[in-house]
């Protein structure tokens, strides 16, 4: 939301004022993939770029993957299949026992113990950011991150 001002974000800007903000690997390698699949420019690019230092990617590890297959197989347990993007996303969130932020709350209804953040949920710490699979990047900059500023970054 932030990367294209997307007035949306301002409901979030409670959440990341101040905190650490980070994203998961597999958000990293979505957003990676939007210019190779919308034949943006050098220009564009180096804008996501630039924009993408202001997020802490965090790693995966064996612990993760494990969490993932957790997720994935409680999802598909329970008669509703997770996307693998969405699954690592939440995953992460998890493991690192942090709030996640995203305009797609649905895509992660099925994973029991995940803390969605909303425009009035309290403050947290540090945040995750989604990746969301199948949203517009017109829509959502990097998938819900919050409090559109003059410089259009967090």
């Amino acid at each position: 939301m932030l990367f294209k001002g997307d007035t949306r974000a301002l409901a979030y800007r409670p959440h990341i004022t101040g905190r650490l903000r980070g994203i998961s690997f597999m958000t990293l390698a979505e957003l990676e993939r939007w210019p190779l699949e919308r034949d943006w420019g050098q220009r564009r690019k180096l804008e996501l770029a630039q924009h993408l230092t202001r997020y802490t990617v965090l790693p995966v590890s064996r612990e993760l993957c494990c969490k993932w297959a957790e997720v994935s197989f409680a999802a598909k347990r329970k008669g509703r299949p997770i996307q693998t993007a969405d699954a690592w996303i939440a995953a992460s969130a998890l493991y690192y026992q942090i709030p996640l932020i995203t305009n797609n709350r649905g895509d992660y209804s099925v994973v029991d113990g995940l803390v969605p953040l909303s425009a009035t949920t309290v403050r947290a710490d540090y945040v995750l950011f989604s990746g969301g699979c199948g949203v517009s990047w017109r829509r959502l900059d990097i998938q819900a991150y919050a409090g559109a500023s003059s410089d259009r970054g967090p």
